[in-house]
């Protein structure tokens, strides 16, 4: 009960964006299940924590929880299939697409093979992103399509919104901007409905782009300084990057060229 509890709290910290308190519970949960040679409740601390220290921006701390995961859940298909997630995520994250594709082919035909709906589905969100990195945008689209139903059924509000961002993103590359504000206004209701203050950044910053394109420019450049403002707040600065790099393209677009610099640099 009390290894239950950590992990519980651990997830709580992660969801709010509080990825140091996250770590030290995950961290006392690894412990206790160290102390109790529980190989598989490792394997799965140490996949919680190579994702909180991903999400902290620390790929190496990530890399070496995962390779304390390997080795202890070869013998269990959920456990492989949460540990290739996560490798997928990383790589993505560097950049790696094709690896991170094939981990996500991995994870998605193993839990497919167990046959939870719920699971399938998020795994498909996974691989969505990977081809839409790599440009195959319908592929992606299709995915994503399919799996919404699943998730809106089971209620898993959370997924669900990061689902709806990834939509939007894909619709939002293929020029389909009404589509994709539509999709974005209701993962930003759901940001709010759950409190997922580092998704909201996500949304907004879409949103921003969205409108941007469709020269709605003071809708925009309020959207792209929401964004900024979310991404400053949790310590995001990949996010804090990405949405001054597009603060920059507006500030240009409006004649700002100081600014935009600013925000350049």
């Amino acid at each position: 009960t009390l290894l239950d509890t950590f992990s519980l709290l651990g997830q709580l910290y992660e969801e709010s964006d509080d990825y140091v308190n996250a770590v030290r519970w995950y961290q006392q949960g690894i412990n206790l299940d160290l102390s109790a040679q529980d190989l598989l409740g490792q394997a799965r601390a140490y996949i919680r924590l190579a994702r909180t220290f991903r999400k902290r921006g620390d790929p190496r701390r990530a890399q070496d929880n995962l390779g304390n995961a390997r080795p202890l859940c070869r013998d269990n298909d959920v456990e492989r299939a949460a540990l290739l997630t996560e490798e997928g995520n990383l790589a993505l994250d560097q950049g790696d697409y094709a690896i991170a594709e094939d981990k996500y082919r991995q994870a998605k035909q193993l839990i497919e093979e167990d046959g939870d709906d719920r699971r399938t589905a998020i795994a498909a969100r996974h691989l969505a992103r990977a081809l839409q990195e790599k440009g195959d945008l319908p592929r992606a689209e299709s995915l994503l399509r399919e799996a919404m139903p699943v998730l809106r059924d089971r209620g898993d509000l959370r997924e669900l919104d990061d689902l709806l961002d990834n939509l939007g993103s894909v619709l939002l590359e293929q020029d389909r901007y009404d589509e994709a504000l539509q999709i974005l206004d209701e993962s930003y209701q759901l940001d709010q409905q759950i409190g997922a203050v580092a998704s909201q950044g996500t949304t907004l910053l879409l949103r921003g782009q969205a409108f941007h394109r469709t020269g709605e420019r003071e809708k925009a450049g309020r959207s792209l300084h929401a964004a900024l403002d979310v991404y400053r707040q949790v310590g995001d600065q990949v996010g804090e990057s990405n949405a001054r790099f597009r603060l920059g393209e507006w500030y240009e677009s409006e004649g700002q060229l100081d600014r935009a610099l600013e925000h350049f640099r």
